[in-house]
Parts: structure tokens; sequence; C-alpha cells
């Protein structure tokens, strides 16, 4: 099974529990929740897409700058770490996808009815958002650290 895959997986699975719990438990944590994001998803988009295309243009730069360290293309190290360049920009840009159809969705659950049922899916939603977002800054970490790791072996 693929990794990217199983790791929306395992977001929309945390989402759903912790959208159960919040709602169960604590019913006006979860109004808090869903007020804040709500309220301003047009700014977390907004947010979210820049600095999802800073992340991309920054891995497509360290993508390009690696080919220039390598002395041949036959090396198999070489076409390893493209590949997972490749699917680090895929992801990127998967992640964006997801972010703004779930952040359409909280945005057209904000025109319904109040609800117990509105709620859980908008506090599964902000859920859903805080952890794409997570998981974009960990593919920023993730692009930074090749970064480094291609100019110390460049020295």
């Amino acid at each position: 099974m693929n990794y990217s895959l199983l790791k929306k997986i395992n977001i929309i699975g945390w989402s759903f529990f912790l959208g159960v719990v919040i709602i169960l438990k604590a019913p006006n944590l979860s109004e808090a929740i869903v007020t804040i994001f709500s309220t301003s998803t047009a700014i977390w988009i907004g947010a979210f897409i820049a600095i999802s295309i800073a992340i991309f243009n920054f891995v497509d730069n360290v993508h390009q700058k690696l080919s220039d360290f390598v002395e041949t293309a036959d090396d198999n190290k070489f076409a390893e770490v493209q590949e997972l360049l490749t699917k680090l920009k895929r992801e990127i840009v998967e992640n964006a996808g997801f972010f703004i159809l779930v952040a359409s969705l909280m945005m057209m659950l904000k025109n319904i009815q109040p609800s117990t049922l509105t709620a859980f899916c908008q506090i599964i939603s902000a859920f859903l958002l805080i952890f794409t977002a997570l998981d974009q800054g960990r593919a920023g970490y993730v692009s930074i650290e090749l970064r480094k790791e291609t100019i110390r072996k460049k020295k």
C-alpha cells in the first residue's frame, strides 16, 4: 500500500475519532473550534496555499540543484533521491488539493442549519485541516533537511 494513501487514511481516522470525542465530551470546545475555523476559512486557505507553493518551489529547487552535484547520471542513489523528491512534490500538491477540498466543504457546512451532525462534520473538517497542515509542514522540514544534505555533500 502506498505510504501517502496510508497517511491520508490515518489523518481521516484520527479526525473522525477526535471529532466524536470532542462532540460527545466537550460540546463547548467543539463550538469554539468550529467558530474559529469557520469564520476564517478563507484566510486559512490563502495561507496554506502560499506556504504550499513556497515548499513546492523549494523542493523543486533542491531537485534541480541535486542534478548539478552528480558526476554520472547512472548513479542508483541519484535516481532514488530524484524519485523521492518527485514523490514529495506530488504529495505537496495532493495535500494542497485535499486542504482546499476540506476547507470548501467546511465553508458549505457553515450555511446549513445548525445541528449535531453539522457540528460533527465541521469539527472533523477542522481536524482534517489541522492534520493536513502539519503534514505539509513535515514535507517542508524534509525538504530543508534534503537541502542541508546536498550542501554538505557538495563540500
